[in-house]
């Protein structure tokens, strides 16, 4: 007790009062960049524009407000860098409007917000998903994105002032779904698609009545190879070899797999007799060895 009190006795008053104000200095210049932000956003549905937000997941966010006579009122370096604008973009209508491709057919932003309109009037929903393809701005690509179109409704529900649009690309989530079936060095089908197709395989040959053998190609270590070539040679060799081993399938019905950093996994079905495993496995040990 006598330590507690030692140690209270010895913060000052003027400690406790540099605390409090310094505490209260933060609280302060929050609450400021608060209502900063709101105020913003108010200019922003007062002057009754349109706003159009582009979230890539690829990257940064691209922000562009239009007023309703699509001039462009701001733009940040994200949306002046995808829409390619000039410096001096400010309060000047849009040489070409983002399309939207919607059932093979072009629309336009804009346009898309006024048939948004009616679809949020007549089901009364704050958000709408839709998959589409957004068209790049030189029009030899087609991206896929999900679309979520934010109408807020100010004052009554046929006074829209505020729309936001958000754009998230689905590129990179596709390849990673589609990486997360291959390896990443051969692209051949990876353990995960092994283990995937092997009921698949085992019903094929039972229902047919066939055979099929697993042929399992585990190369030896390259750690002493690697200290020797580097890591890059031997990344050469295992893709080369992948590409021989995929060669062969056009004399054999087979499914070619790279589980590991070494090893393969090779399906053979619609097998004769055990003469084409062992030949099979004959032209592997020679392709090795050279």
């Amino acid at each position: 007790m006598n330590t507690i009190n030692g140690f209270l006795s010895s913060i000052s008053l003027d400690s406790i009062y540099v605390l409090l104000i310094i505490i209260i200095t933060f609280i302060g210049i929050h609450f400021y960049s608060l209502s900063r932000e709101k105020k913003e956003l108010l200019q922003v549905v007062d002057n009754k524009v349109k706003v159009f937000q582009k979230a890539f997941d690829i990257s940064e966010d691209a922000m562009l407000i239009l007023s309703d006579d699509n001039e462009v009122v701001y733009a940040n370096k994200a949306m002046q860098k995808l829409l390619d604008l000039s410096k001096d973009f400010m309060f000047k209508p849009l040489a070409k409007m983002p399309q939207i491709k919607i059932k093979k057919e072009w629309i336009t932003l804009d346009k898309l917000i006024i048939s948004a309109y009616k679809r949020a009037d007549e089901k009364m929903l704050s958000y709408l998903q839709t998959n589409l393809s957004l068209d790049e701005l030189d029009g030899s690509e087609s991206i896929p994105i999900n679309l979520y179109i934010d109408s807020s409704l100010l004052g009554s529900k046929h006074d829209m002032w505020c729309n936001i649009i958000s754009i998230h690309d689905l590129r990179q989530k596709k390849k990673e779904k589609t990486l997360a079936y291959r390896h990443q060095l051969t692209s051949l089908p990876n353990q995960v698609q092994l283990l995937h197709d092997l009921n698949a395989l085992y019903s094929k040959v039972h229902l047919n009545k066939q055979k099929l053998a697993l042929v399992v190609i585990d190369i030896d270590d390259f750690s002493t190879l690697r200290s020797i070539i580097g890591y890059d040679q031997i990344n050469v060799i295992l893709i080369k070899f992948a590409q021989y081993l995929e060669s062969m399938a056009t004399r054999l019905d087979i499914s070619v797999y790279h589980t590991y950093y070494n090893n393969f996994v090779i399906s053979i079905s619609n097998l004769k007799d055990k003469k084409e495993i062992l030949s099979f496995v004959d032209d592997i040990q020679k392709q090795l060895a050279s």
